[in-house]
């Protein structure tokens, strides 16, 4: 299992960051019969989800996961921003909109549109910081 966000854009390297292998650690959760109508399993149910609950505190696991989770919120709002910022600015959506029909009319390839548009960008918050 891989960690959702697990990329080097997040802070994860790109490695693998599941669990190890050990035979105490529940890498699947067990199948249980409940029922909420008829309250079948209902502490079966509970008791599994604190045991898991107390496995993934003491071993570390929990901390690990939020760790790897803020890391891939923090860049998930910060294209967000980007993205907002970007479209706001009058200059950066007319120098995409030029981008764009040439796009539309194949004459660049979209890595070389979206590098075209990110120097835009650059360059207009450096215009702007002078």
């Amino acid at each position: 299992r891989k960690q959702k966000g697990g990329g080097e854009e997040d802070g994860g390297g790109g490695e693998d960051s599941s669990s190890t292998n050990s035979c105490d650690a529940p890498d699947a959760p067990p199948v249980l019969l409940v029922s909420a109508q008829t309250g079948v399993g209902i502490p079966e149910l509970w008791k599994t989800i604190v045991d898991y609950q107390q496995y993934a505190k003491s071993s570390g696991h929990h901390t690990e996961k939020r760790r790897l989770q803020n890391r891939y919120w923090m860049w998930k709002y910060l294209r967000e921003r980007v993205l907002e910022a970007a479209r706001k600015n009058s200059s950066v959506k007319r120098r995409a909109e030029e981008i764009q029909n040439s796009l539309d009319c194949g004459l660049i390839a979209p890595r070389v549109a979206a590098g075209e548009l990110w120097k835009h960008i650059v360059g207009s918050a450096d215009s702007e910081d002078g």
